[in-house]
């Protein structure tokens, strides 16, 4: 009876959020063109959760019912709501609070564009990528041949560091495949330089981990005399290719830096520092009042 409920709750979200599909569908809690104006199924799904409801009350002896009750209360609920019958029409003693769909902080509510920019495909499971298909060529540029990265063997990973010390992001390589016959050596190719600003920044947690892994960093500037935000989390990266954990952040035409604020998730604290030079490395130790300038000597890639 349960899995007749189920399948009638689906048959709902197919004749109505499947063929009718909205920015709305299926989004909790359900409302506007999200509710169902094909009613069969919820309402069939509604009769039968309530029988596997009402048929579990008060039983002790098959573990198996009890444990259908939790799930078969939660869907009925929804039932209702697709049906825009929550909370009042929902027996009391199987009604979930009104409470539940509420959020504990203020958050801006985020639209499901993907109706209006043609990305909703219709599809089973599998994996999810992102590119820029449209912020024109404006923003990003193909450098493949011109900075010379066009690499024909295999390559498996990339990472980016600041390798010599100069103030700018070396390209490390993996090459070579998974096969003998795909073997190929690694590259590293040296960053020219752009004469851009930047500044890196290393973390030291205390209270929270040394590596100060999941801690935020936002720093605020101004560039062409207007302000500008910068983010970065330190973590590694990406899990075939690492960066490090130190925060390299390039700061473009930026005239200062105004100020630094370190977020440690662990204890919930917020570190803020102003007016740091650009240009340089510094050493943030959690807690402490003072920024450490670390002196790093740049050295020419491939010499001694």
């Amino acid at each position: 009876m349960f899995t007749l409920a189920v399948a009638y709750l689906r048959l709902g979200e197919t004749g109505n959020c499947c063929l009718h599909y909205s920015s709305k569908s299926c989004i909790l809690p359900i409302r506007g063109t999200g509710l169902h104006t094909e009613q069969e199924g919820s309402r069939q799904a509604i009769k039968y959760f309530q029988e596997v409801l009402d048929g579990t009350r008060g039983s002790t002896e098959q573990q198996q019912i009890i444990q259908l009750q939790e799930p078969a209360r939660w869907l009925l609920n929804i039932a209702y709501m697709t049906l825009d019958e929550y909370p009042n029409r929902v027996p009391p003693e199987y009604r979930t609070p009104p409470e539940f769909f509420e959020s504990d902080v203020e958050f801006p509510r985020f639209e499901n564009v993907a109706p209006k920019l043609g990305l909703n495909t219709f599809s089973l499971s599998g994996g999810a990528i992102a590119d820029d298909f449209d912020q024109g060529g404006k923003r990003f540029a193909n450098v493949t041949m011109a900075g010379g990265f066009g690499h024909l063997p295999k390559g498996h990973d990339v990472s980016f560091a600041d390798v010599d010390n100069d103030g700018d992001q070396d390209v490390c390589v993996q090459m070579g495949g998974s096969y003998v016959g795909d073997k190929f050596n690694d590259a590293l190719f040296g960053n020219p330089g752009f004469g851009k600003h930047w500044i890196s920044v290393v973390l030291v947690g205390c209270r929270s981990n040394r590596s100060a892994i999941g801690a935020r960093i936002h720093m605020e500037i101004i560039e062409n005399g207007k302000p500008r935000s910068v983010f970065r989390q330190v973590n590694s990266g990406g899990s075939f290719g690492c960066n490090p954990l130190r925060q390299y952040i390039g700061l473009g035409k930026a005239e200062r830096i105004e100020s630094v604020q370190i977020y440690w998730p662990t204890t919930d604290r917020t570190q803020t520092f102003y007016d740091l030079a650009m240009d340089q490395w510094v050493r943030i130790v959690e807690d402490e009042k003072q920024v450490e300038i670390a002196h790093l000597e740049p050295y020419a890639l491939g010499g001694k």
